[in-house]
Order: C-alpha cells, then sequence, then structure tokens
C-alpha cells in the first residue's frame, strides 16, 4: 500500500533557506521501478516536502519512463531515463528549495554516506556499490533497511551525514499538502504546448471528457 504520511513542518517557511555558512547537505530518493510517471511526480513532492524540513538540498533523479510492449505489457525491465530536467520545469522548483540533478551530484560528490532501502530484498551492508535509478556502481558507505526511515524527519535531522538516501519508495504527500507544492512541481512549457496544440487540433473549441482507462496493470 502506498504511504500518504503528513509531514509536520509547514512547507513554505525558512525551513528551505539553506544556511550558506553550513555544509550543504543533500537528499536522494528514487521510486520503485514499476511507477508510472505520474507517481514519480507524486513521491518528488513527498521527498521535496521532507527535504524543506530537513533543510537538504533535494538531487532530483531521473525521469523513469515505461513503455508497453506487445510481449512484455507495462512492467518490462527495458526502462527509458531522462534527466528530471528534460520533462520538468527546474528552474521553477529551485525558486523554492535548493535541488541538483542526480547526475550532477554523482559527478562532484561521487557517492552516499547512507541509503535506506524501502524495498523487502534488503540485505545490510558496508562500503558497497549499488545500482541506484537505472545507475549501477553508485557508491554507499552504509546501507540500511528501513521502510519506515522517511518518516522519522526528527531522528533524520539529527544526522550529521553529508548525503543520504532512499531507495524503493513509493510515498506519496497527503492531498492536501502536495497541493501546495503543485505550482512548484512543473512541467516544461514545451509539454503544455504539445497538450494545448493537441486538443484544438483534435476537439476545437468543443467541450470535451477525458477519461483514463486502466485495464492491463491490475
Amino acid at each position: 500500500p502506498q504511504s500518504r504520511h503528513m509531514l509536520s513542518a509547514p512547507l513554505l517557511s525558512s525551513a528551505s533557506v539553506v544556511n550558506a555558512a553550513q555544509e550543504t547537505r543533500f537528499m536522494l530518493f528514487d521510486v520503485v521501478p514499476h511507477e508510472q510517471l505520474n507517481k514519480q511526480r507524486r513521491a518528488l513532492m513527498f521527498y521535496l516536502a521532507l527535504a524543506i524540513e530537513l533543510q537538504r538540498t533535494l538531487v532530483l533523479p531521473r525521469a523513469r519512463l515505461l513503455r508497453r510492449s506487445p510481449t512484455a505489457g507495462m512492467r518490462s525491465d527495458a526502462y527509458e531515463y531522462a534527466r528530471w530536467g528534460e520533462l520538468f520545469n527546474v528552474s521553477v522548483l529551485s525558486k523554492l528549495h535548493p535541488v541538483v540533478e542526480l547526475e550532477d551530484f554523482l559527478a562532484e560528490h561521487g557517492f552516499v554516506e547512507r541509503m535506506y532501502v524501502i524495498r523487502k530484498d534488503c540485505q545490510p551492508r558496508t562500503s558497497t556499490e549499488v545500482h541506484f535509478n537505472g545507475i549501477d556502481g553508485v557508491r554507499v558507505s552504509e546501507l540500511l533497511c528501513d521502510a519506515k526511515a522517511q518518516y522519522g524527519a526528527g531522528e533524520l535531522q539529527a544526522l550529521g551525514l553529508r548525503a543520504i538516501g532512499f531507495s524503493g519508495s513509493t510515498d506519496q504527500l497527503q492531498h492536501s499538502r502536495a497541493l501546495e507544492l503543485r505550482p512548484h512541481v512543473r512541467f516544461v512549457q514545451s509539454t503544455y504546448d504539445a497538450a494545448r496544440e493537441f486538443v484544438e487540433q483534435s476537439f476545437g473549441g468543443d467541450p470535451f471528457v477525458a477519461v483514463h482507462w486502466r485495464r492491463t496493470d491490475f
């Protein structure tokens, strides 16, 4: 079941300002592989709220695109990845809270001090390399198996580690609080332009109803 945990700190507060005099701290996350793009966006809002509370720069994962195929269906392992900024407006997001894309973080910092694995198939270990967000060989100093660490903001706040991460998440922010963040989590403008052009060409000025009909993934 998907978690909709209510974080305690206000979203739009002075906690979103990272003290330049302190060492910048980071937080990474990735969702379970089969989550569709909209679920990835909703997970981002959960971890964005947590990053604001913890005063950590949020590391943006690559967006994972699921391609339906006649043989493998939607849950194919042949995922495609795109930088978050190719699909979402990082400039708008960064005005709310400091963010950095995953590839840039790894290129500059190279490793994560602690990774919390939320999946059941987990074995704790130290000084290891993991597969994270479709990237092999991400170096991790300490890997812990903990499905609830992301809910313990108090414990996480006390950590002096430079970078922490969460892998295998299905978390989503409570709907009422996600509404506060939605204006800051926007697609790139070309997506809205393409959608507007499709509607105009397909329907003109006529009203229409859009239906999301799910058949094969449940």
